[in-house]
């Protein structure tokens, strides 16, 4: 049954795309060395990727010039992880267990000195982990951590609702309400103009920077932000044997699917000119935008 639904999914996904949105090259694999990435985020200037492990826990940072691996942190998680701006910063959640009760932390490594900076504690109430430019940022009970006041907006998840952080304010966004809705996945657009999130058991929406408009755009869990008009997600049959990327104009109007059935790919990342992504098998790819 899941196989047949992925095929009717895959049928009208490509009804849908008719139209090219990106001209991409072939993904060619890269080598991880002992890492069997799960999710990636690459750097700003798409010479470098963060990823976690699913062999073990903690997070390392690839070359991909020459495939030389690097351990950034023995216990960071790879939700919400990323680099700062100017590629000087990563910024990531750690976990900790305090009895049956799950705790995190929001910590900075500058790639430079080495040095760690924790900007939230042990915590059960972390709400996000972000960057404003050049500086690392967290969300904690609704109160900017990091900075006292950015002017950069930074969106985060608490208790399933969405909110949005701008100048030291938290508002409750939550587009299409609150009462049985859980969101996931949401990022702002380069431009501050848009949010793309994913609505559990409903799909991924684009909505204005204030909540309104909501647009939903189709099945695509993940999404990220090519630029300022497009989005690109995964489109899977939920138990990751099969899973493709595709792309998205704004209003779900125009989509194009990116990988075919030779790779199952998941968890897309986009900076600089390039899209990486993983596979279940623990495989990192990286295609190029023409």
């Amino acid at each position: 049954m899941k196989k047949l639904l992925f095929s009717v999914i895959s049928m009208c996904a490509a009804l849908v795309c008719s139209a090219q949105l990106l001209t991409v090259d072939s993904p060619v694999k890269v080598a991880t060395g002992d890492v069997m990435p799960g999710k990636a985020v690459l750097s700003p200037d798409g010479t470098k990727v963060l990823v976690d492990n699913n062999a073990k826990a903690g997070l390392s940072i690839i070359d991909l010039a020459t495939s030389d691996v690097k351990l950034v942190s023995p216990t960071g998680y790879s939700y919400e992880m990323r680099f700062t701006d100017d590629g000087s910063q990563v910024a990531f959640r750690e976990n900790t267990m305090k009895g049956h009760l799950r705790y995190q932390s929001a910590k900075a490594v500058d790639l430079t000195t080495g040095a760690t900076t924790e900007l939230v504690a042990p915590s059960r109430d972390l709400n996000a982990v972000s960057v404003a430019g050049k500086d690392v940022v967290a969300v904690e009970k609704g109160k900017l951590k990091g900075l006292k006041s950015s002017p950069v907006p930074v969106v985060s998840i608490n208790r399933g609702a969405l909110y949005l952080t701008v100048n030291g304010k938290t508002t409750n966004l939550s587009p299409n309400g609150v009462q049985g809705e859980s969101y996931l996945w949401p990022s702002v657009s380069p431009d501050g103009k848009h949010i793309v999130y994913y609505r559990a058991a409903y799909g991924c929406y684009i909505c204005d920077i204030d909540g309104k408009n909501p647009v939903r755009i189709g099945t695509i869990r993940a999404p990220q932000w090519i630029d300022n008009s497009t989005v690109i997600g995964m489109v899977d049959n939920y138990n990751g044997s099969e899973s493709y990327l595709i792309a998205s104009n704004l209003d779900g109007s125009v989509k194009q699917r990116l990988t075919d059935d030779s790779v199952v790919a998941m968890y897309p990342t986009v900076a600089a000119g390039r899209i990486a992504f993983t596979t279940p098998a623990g495989e990192l790819y990286i295609m190029n935008i023409k």
